[in-house]
Formats: structure tokens, sequence, C-alpha cells
């Protein structure tokens, strides 16, 4: 695990390198952007870099003592914090236990790395002891922040960290890594990585299960207008939420296609290059025939205020029925 492996991170690899070169080391980081784009990679081949024994062309050697135990999980300095199996949050007895080892010297390593991956989805108790950790920190320690949401972390906590971005990883090159490293087929990687937003994670877990299946379920039961009719209850959140990501980038596809049909200068009207679905362009077109812009908008808009009412712990049955009115039109 290397920063070599990373896609699309550029600026944020140079600006990590860099800072472990220079030796400026500043005591938190926030690592922000989109799910599976990197983020947990770069902090883990950081922990290396800042404590390898000897880095190559700045990347970490991969073979020392310290860059070994990083990659099998087993340096007692290193640590990955995240929220149980079975909660939403991470709460403050997992905070409060790194604030206390932190704190500590380091066992072997020149320099504590503690990684909270998902630092926005932690209780406000927890989010407070980091904060006293940040207003006093250990000389030797370092905290990685890994987040989506850089505004729900405390302003007081990113006044304190060095916020580092990362990006949505290029659909071509989610495209070559599901070739080259997971021997998908070129027309299915074309599409995982169309469907993955930029998540190489979620290119590869999408490609591991029945995503297409599932994806085709819901987008047929929107074209046949059934999808409301069906039984939605006992569908477990994050499963909902799936399903109206798919529900989102079909209209979105639908939306951009008639865009680009309505064009003044366009004799030919043809499919959007831009689209997500490919493999449902013809329907996709038929669709940007039939529907206006504005029930696509309202579509869109409604969607993502219930995917919004979702993550602020809505009743997912409320939020699906409120959902359920676009048929009303």
């Amino acid at each position: 695990m290397s920063f070599g492996s990373l896609k699309g991170q550029d600026r944020a690899i140079v600006f990590l390198k860099g800072v472990a070169e220079s030796g400026r080391v500043a005591n938190s980081y926030i690592f922000v952007g989109p799910s599976g784009c990197g983020r947990k990679t770069a902090a883990l081949g950081f922990a290396k870099l800042l404590n390898c024994s000897g880095p190559l062309n700045g990347e970490p050697c991969g073979e020392c003592h310290f860059c070994k135990k990083i990659s099998n999980s087993s340096c007692p300095d290193v640590k990955i914090l995240t929220k149980a199996k079975d909660k939403t949050e991470i709460g403050i007895d997992i905070i409060l236990e790194a604030v206390r080892s932190i704190a500590l010297k380091p066992y072997e390593a020149r320099r504590k790395v503690y990684i909270i991956d998902g630092a926005d989805e932690i209780t406000d108790d927890a989010a407070n002891a980091i904060l006293k950790t940040l207003e006093e920190p250990p000389p030797s320690a370092v905290l990685v922040l890994i987040a989506e949401n850089y505004e729900s972390l405390l302003p007081t906590i990113r006044s304190r960290s060095q916020a580092v971005k990362f990006f949505p990883v290029p659909t071509a090159d989610i495209e070559r890594i599901l070739e080259d490293a997971h021997k998908i087929d070129r027309e299915k990687a074309k599409l995982f990585s169309r469907i993955s937003s930029g998540s190489v994670g979620r290119a590869i877990r999408f490609s591991k299960g029945n995503y297409l299946e599932e994806r085709l379920r819901v987008i047929e039961s929107v074209e046949r207008g059934t999808f409301f009719g069906s039984d939605l209850d006992g569908l477990k959140r994050d499963v909902l939420r799936s399903h109206l990501e798919i529900m989102l980038s079909w209209y979105r596809d639908i939306l951009v296609t008639k865009a680009s049909r309505s064009a003044p200068d366009s004799t030919s009207p043809k499919i959007s290059p831009d689209i997500i679905n490919v493999d449902k362009a013809s329907d996709i077109k038929v669709s940007a025939g039939a529907l206006g812009f504005d029930y696509l908008q309202r579509a869109i808009d409604r969607i993502l205020e219930t995917m919004d009412a979702l993550d602020k712990n809505a009743n997912p049955k409320l939020a699906m029925a409120a959902l359920g009115t676009m048929n009303i039109e």
C-alpha cells in the first residue's frame, strides 16, 4: 500500500510527501472527499512515510519494520478508529480511549498516527473530546480525520486542522483498475466506473455483489411507474438510500440527454456521452422525449430531499411515502 496505488489524487499526494520531507508536520489533518477515493489508503501511506526507515523517492519503502507492521495493522502507534458495525456514529468511549493513549509517548515509532475513519459520523461528546486533544496536542502525535462532509465537523476542529482535499477518481482510471486488477470485462468495467460516482471502493463493491440486478429492478419499476407500489417496508435504510441513488442517476441521465437534444444547433440528437447508465441508453433517449424539464427537476429535487431526510434519521417509511407523491402530477 503506497501513494503510487492512488489514482486521481496527485495534488494531495504531492502535498503529503512535501510535509514528510520538510518535517513540518501538523498535529491534525482532515482528509476530505467522497467515500472510496483513497483517503484511508493515503492516511496509511502518510503514516508509513512519517515512520519509514528508508523512504524511496518520497514513497515509503514498504519493506522496513514500520512499513510492514503498519501494513499488517500490528503497529501499536498507528491506529484506525471507526464506528462499530451496529452503530451509526463513533461514540465517546472509542474517542476517550484514543485520547488517553495518543497522549502517551510512541511505543516504537517516531510518530503516533491515529486515523478517525468517518470523522463526520461522531457524537457531539466525541467531537468535543477530540477538540480537547487538539487544544493541547501531544508533540509526537498526528491525528488524521477522514470525512466526506467538511462542514459537519466542528468549526473549532476545522480551524485547528489542515484540510487535504481528495477528488472523485476519473472514470477512465476506475475502468482500468477494474480491468487490470480485478479482471472485469471491459463493458462491465465501463458501467461500474460510471455508476460508482468516482469511488474505486464502490465500483469494486458493486462488481462483487448483485448490484446490477438491484439496479435494473429499480430502473424498470421506475419506468413502469410501479416503484412506489412495491413493498418497501422492512428494507434497511442503506438499501433504501441505494435505491434512491439509482433513481437519481436515472433521472439525471434523462435530464442531461434531454438538454443535449434541445441544443439549438442539434440537427441529429444523440444520447449524451455523459450518461451514467450507459447500458440503458436507448431507454434514456425515449424517456428524454417523453418527460418534461419541470417534471425531471422536481423528481431530482424530491429524491435529494428524501436522501437528506434519511441521512438525518427520518422515518424511512414516511420519507419514502412523501417521495411517492412525486407520481401525482
